[in-house]
């Protein structure tokens, strides 16, 4: 017979969500960041500075706005789990 760990799958659900949390907040400022380099018009001007401010906004800001799309189902499931 199988026994279910209830306790054990708790806490694991509440460090899982915890290692989200603070992923998250590395994302925050990944994006803040970005926003940063993509807005130095002033600074960087010319071919180069708009294909560098160009690869920022395109590449970087794509990727971590998926990864956030993608990570609010995953939280939002064990929220589920965690109050049932």
């Amino acid at each position: 017979m199988k026994v279910l760990d209830v306790e054990s799958l708790k806490n694991n659900i509440t460090t899982s969500t915890k290692q989200i949390d603070a992923f998250q907040d590395k994302i925050t400022g990944l994006q803040k960041a970005v926003r940063g380099i993509v807005s130095l018009e002033d600074s960087l001007k010319g071919t180069g500075g708009e294909a560098i401010r160009g690869f920022y906004d395109d590449c970087h800001h794509f990727y971590s706005k998926s990864y956030v799309q993608l990570q609010c189902p995953a939280t939002s499931a064990t929220s589920f789990l965690f109050v049932r």
